[in-house]
């Protein structure tokens, strides 16, 4: 959520293609390329030196999944086989195998809704997340094992010694556990002076006691660092500032993304530092800097695969009717992360992200001059807008102050942004009731975000909306102000519901087969959200006094947004008040249908 590129006026585009006729065009693309792989990987010599780059396709009608909350992908160890998470065309999620020295990928059963596989050292079993849990799977298929609790799983690495370190959710330090299960325990310890909010995305080196990890920090600093942990002592050794992931790769370099470029720097395992200056490896790698993730990954015997996208990002917003038609393009592409329209439907409030730091700002697009002014300064996190019902102030989320609270600031930008409610907690704002008197916020300071409501009277005491214990998230008042659409995950997978406000006293199922990221339309009879392959669906919906029923529900546009799975806890689009006309992001088609890039002994193509 960063700060991004200058958008230009709108302009009249061409309907998009379909997804399918993506797909189709791709795999025509690409299909020589697989080939050539399989080739290649069976007929190398024994001896070979020389690096080679190949394309992976995703199995036929499918895509590789992106999305933090359902995708991912990992190299076993010895760099023989991929496990990757696939987005099949209705919507379904679930973790595959392929052997590289083969064109054909094997399902894995019992792994619907998997997300980021890591490997364990012998290659038999893959670790992975799905519904809130930590599993494991025989990487060959077989029975899915539950191994502990991990509510929103950030990252996964496994020892000989038969050792998990993971991260459970979004604002924890590491775990570790045993990999036939028990209970998790801490291995990392958040460092509240550097104003950390997080860990993740582990990698264990050679010893099997040291591992990689990533540190988020809010402090003045606001720089993000990979650290050196260990299994037998509280070390937490900073060896270089970067906004994603690293890993340990064969033979001794320590591999991170920097401004988009995939870097190798030399690793001494006896002091646990870098030398020597980074090397570029491949440039333009995919990067998700919300999550602090680059789309890497490495085996310990040379093998590589990456996912590129353009440099100018990923992310194209369109003014699109309820078929999906692009009736106005807003500027080329960027790292857009949240869509509000104001109440009187002549801006947006936009977040870009920086792909090259953790930083994020606002800026307000003018839909009539097609003019963007920066709204919020300054480096750290800036995002989640919420426009007053008066559309005179912002409400958003900002970690200026060590943690990420909510601040409010005029629209006018006459006046400096002021805390609305502070907090040690991570606290982001979503929806203002429409009588001004209630700001709806996710709470994430357990780790799990929670619902939570803001009175903006009285003692201003925020109070949870539910009472339950799985993940449920982004709030939307209805516009009567009488219900609150949610997201939660109690039946395993995310789901739209809607419950009574300001007392819940009952709860309906909106989605169906999986949703998210609802909004309402303006006479309130429509419930918007997004299903798990991206597409736009809208539930009818009636209400009296005390009741709520759900009608129909369909898709309504072609478009496919960003796949919006657990993970994604933004707002990609926005509805108009009629509900004919959304404010958009969508992923570029060759974002969406980007191979993965093979490269085979990379080290060879170092310079010398």
């Amino acid at each position: 959520m960063e700060s991004g590129t200058q958008l230009g006026a709108a302009e009249q585009v061409a309907r998009p293609k379909s997804r399918e006729r993506v797909l189709a065009g791709v795999a025509a693309l690409f299909a020589v390329a697989t080939l050539l792989l399989g080739f290649a990987y069976l007929h190398r010599p024994a001896n070979e030196t020389a690096s080679f780059s190949a394309s992976i396709l995703p199995p036929e009608n499918s895509s590789f999944s992106s999305s933090i909350g359902s995708g991912g992908y990992a190299l076993s160890p010895d760099g023989s086989r991929l496990a990757f998470v696939a987005l099949s065309m209705d919507g379904k999620t679930s973790l595959w195998v392929r052997a590289l020295n083969s064109l054909v990928a094997q399902p894995l059963a019992g792994t619907d809704n998997a997300s980021l596989p890591f490997w364990s050292p012998d290659g038999q079993w893959i670790g992975f997340f799905s519904e809130g849990k930590l599993r494991k799977t025989q990487s060959g298929g077989g029975s899915v094992q539950e191994i502990c609790d991990a509510s929103l799983g950030r990252g996964g690495t496994w020892n000989a010694q038969g050792t998990i370190v993971f991260s459970p959710n979004i604002s924890s330090p590491l775990l570790r556990v045993s990999a036939n299960g028990g209970t998790p325990v801490p291995v990392t310890k958040l460092d509240a002076s550097r104003g950390e909010t997080t860990h993740r995305w582990p990698d264990f080196l050679p010893d099997g006691i040291h591992f990689l990890y990533m540190g988020r920090n809010l402090s003045s600093e606001k720089t993000s660092r990979i650290y050196v942990g260990s299994l037998d002592s509280s070390i937490a050794k900073a060896i270089v500032d970067v906004g994603g992931g690293a890993q340990y790769a064969w033979p001794g370099y320590v591999l991170f993304v920097r401004n988009a470029i995939l870097l190798a720097q030399r690793f001494d395992s006896r002091s646990l530092s870098l030398t020597g200056d980074p090397v570029p490896v491949a440039a333009e790698i995919s990067a998700l800097p919300g999550v602090l993730r680059s789309s890497f990954d490495v085996s310990q015997n040379g093998q590589l695969v990456y996912q590129a996208v353009g440099g100018s990002g990923e992310i194209e917003l369109a003014v699109v009717d309820r078929s999906g038609k692009t009736l106005a393009a807003l500027g080329p592409a960027g790292n857009y992360t949240n869509v509000r329209i104001s109440p009187d439907s002549q801006k947006v409030a936009i977040v870009n992200a920086n792909p090259e730091s953790t930083d994020s700002a606002i800026w307000l697009y003018d839909l009539r001059h097609g003019v963007k002014t920066r709204f919020t300064f300054g480096p750290g996190l800036n995002g989640s807008p919420v426009w007053s019902p008066d559309g005179s102030q912002i409400a958003f989320s900002s970690s200026q102050s060590n943690a990420i609270n909510i601040y409010t600031k005029p629209t006018t930008g006459a006046a400096e942004e002021k805390p609305l409610h502070q907090s040690a907690d991570d606290e982001r704002p979503r929806s203002w009731s429409p009588d001004g008197r209630y700001i709806a916020f996710e709470n994430r300071g357990g780790g799990t975000p929670t619902v939570f409501i803001l009175p903006l009277f009285g003692d201003r005491k925020p109070f949870p909306l539910l009472n339950a214990s799985s993940p449920n998230y982004l709030p939307q008042f209805s516009p009567d102000g009488h219900w609150i659409a949610y997201v939660s995950y109690e039946s395993g997978r995310p789901e739209v519901y809607v419950a009574s406000f300001p007392a819940a006293k009952g709860e309906w199922q909106v989605s169906l087969a999986g949703g998210t990221l609802p909004q309402w339309r303006h006479d309130g009879r429509e419930v918007f959200y997004v299903s798990p392959s991206g597409a736009l669906m809208a539930a009818a919906v009636s209400t009296t006094s005390n009741s709520f029923s759900v009608g129909a529900v369909q898709q309504i546009s072609s478009i496919r947004l960003p796949q919006p799975g657990l993970g994604l806890l933004i707002s990609v689009y926005d509805a108009f008040p009629d509900g004919q006309k959304f404010v958009a992001s969508s992923l570029k088609g060759e974002a969406l249908h980007t191979p993965l890039t093979l490269v085979t002994n990379w080290p060879a193509a170092l310079p010398k």
